[in-house]
């Protein structure tokens, strides 16, 4: 009834030989060059791409196509194509459009728990705020110039679609796939849990110190309790759904971030500058340490600063200068001293101020802590500090101690009263246990951010600070940040 060729078996020998051939044609480069096969395509890149005159993309662009143009590809190379598109002939990337004779759908998501305000144009008015988790059609992207005074910045907007409505998105506000924000009670007394969004509501629950939940939604109105600034947090915790000021937790995107090794370091990071206060907590008349002399005297404000060094050689692998260092009064009493082995000493921009680096085990390991020292008005102050400049989300460390290196920028003022501190918690999840051998991996992305305004005037008996986490550089402080100068170099490394 059928002819020989029509057999089943046969039939599905047919059809897979051609999908195989389908598939190959309409993949395979090289055939589609060989059997002078045209294909459709469609620049996948939101910004947009440029168009070359040649193969190897280089020399000024002929033109510039938007996400979405379709493509007309006649010819490729291994890193090039030729393709027509809108009444023009040119080379792009092959490695920046796809193939497909429909249009492309890029999807994002609303990534900020407050969620994200959906702009009329690139730093126009706001529409409407779209809720965090929300998914968003992309149409294009646009970089805009902030301009403030003594400089300003780059902002990326993406133009989306959510349901019948379109606008503007920055795009630092987006993600590529749903994200999912954990959080962590760091409060020492335990979080409070309350029915809802008021200081006065019902507590439903207290989480531990170190207990992990998961974030559904922060509100945007900032306020202050002891000293941290925050906001309402939607939380679930234990099976009940309640708010908790998200001053006192630490959020990521991590669950395995926040493991026994984040807690003890992601507390120690919440924890900067939040109690400064001098030490002054000696007042015996300095001598110097046994089998130490004087190796320098120099001033510190109204105090003097001295140095002193072994008066023999401590083993074979002391190869850097180690030293002690004092503070003393005017009448001889120490105020401060770092008795471990102290292996540089930095000036700095701002006055009466240093940053001492200290090793506290000799050979092993001879970077291990760093410190500035401020004389102000009567009193002393032991800061806690990160020299260099460290780009990025900082590094996360495997080795006898396994730590973490914030990102870091700082800035001081021109007066040289102010320093600025922009300080990253590198997001760590994954790497801690695979870089053995390298010691570090650096990490592009962070889980928390803390940026530090410290106002110390030389004449000043107390040091002013503004603590802000998870905010970059805060719109009330960007004039000062941006009028400042840098502390580092950023080609310096750390």
């Amino acid at each position: 009834m059928f002819p020989e060729s029509w057999r089943p078996a046969d039939r599905i020998f047919n059809i897979v030989l051609c999908l195989t051939l389908t598939l190959t044609l309409t993949h395979c480069d090289r055939v589609r060059n060989w059997l002078g096969l045209a294909y459709a395509a469609r620049v996948a890149e939101l910004p947009g791409i440029p168009l070359y005159p040649n193969a190897s993309l280089d020399g000024p662009p002929i033109g510039h196509l938007p996400y979405n143009t379709a493509l007309r590809a006649i010819q490729t190379t291994d890193n090039a194509v030729r393709v027509f598109a809108a009444e023009k002939q040119g080379w792009v990337s092959r490695y920046r459009i796809r193939a497909s004779d429909t249009e492309l759908q890029t999807l994002r998501f609303v990534r900020a728990l407050e969620g994200a305000a959906l702009f009329d144009a690139p730093d126009g008015l706001i529409q409407r705020t779209v809720d965090y988790g929300s998914q968003v059609l992309c149409l294009e992207q646009r970089d805009t110039r902030i301009e403030l005074s003594n400089g300003g910045y780059i902002q990326g907007w993406i133009r989306v679609r959510i349901n019948a409505h379109e606008g503007w998105l920055p795009s630092n506000q987006l993600s590529e796939t749903p994200t999912t924000h954990y959080f962590m009670a760091v409060a020492r007394s335990g979080l409070n849990v309350r029915a809802a969004p008021d200081l006065n509501a019902r507590i439903i629950a207290l989480i531990p110190a170190g207990e992990i939940g998961v974030a559904l939604r922060r509100e945007s109105r900032v306020f202050t309790i002891e000293s941290r600034k925050g906001a309402w947090l939607a939380v679930e915790y234990d099976g009940k759904r309640g708010f908790v000021f998200s001053g006192f937790v630490a959020l990521s995107t991590s669950h395995s971030m926040l493991s026994e090794f984040s807690r003890q370091n992601i507390k120690a990071f919440f924890a900067l500058y939040e109690d400064v206060a001098p030490v002054d907590n000696a007042n015996a008349m300095f001598t110097p340490p046994d089998g130490h002399a004087i190796a320098a005297r120099s001033a510190l404000g109204a105090f003097t600063l001295i140095e002193t060094r072994p008066l023999a050689r401590l083993d074979e692998c002391d190869q850097q200068p180690r030293r002690n260092l004092f503070v003393t009064s005017s009448a001889g009493h120490t105020r401060l001293s770092l008795t471990a082995d102290v292996t540089e000493i930095q000036a700095t921009p701002a006055p009466a101020s240093l940053i001492a680096t200290q090793s506290h085990c000799n050979c092993c390991c001879p970077w291990i802590t760093s410190s500035m020292i401020l004389a102000r008005g009567e009193h002393v102050y032991q800061l806690p500090f990160f020299p260099g400049h460290l780009n990025g989300g900082g590094e996360c460390l495997d080795g006898p101690t396994t730590e973490v290196h914030y990102g870091r920028e700082y800035r001081v003022s021109p007066d040289k009263t102010t320093l600025y501190m922009l300080l990253r918690f590198p997001e760590c999840a994954g790497r801690i246990g695979e870089f053995v051998e390298s010691g570090y991996a650096r990490s592009t992305a962070w889980d928390a951010e803390l940026f530090v305004r410290l106002r110390a005037p030389e004449s000043a008996s107390e040091i002013k600070v503004d603590r802000v986490f998870d905010s970059g550089v805060p719109e009330e402080y960007r004039a000062e940040w941006v009028g400042a100068q840098p502390l580092y170099a950023p080609e310096t490394g750390r």
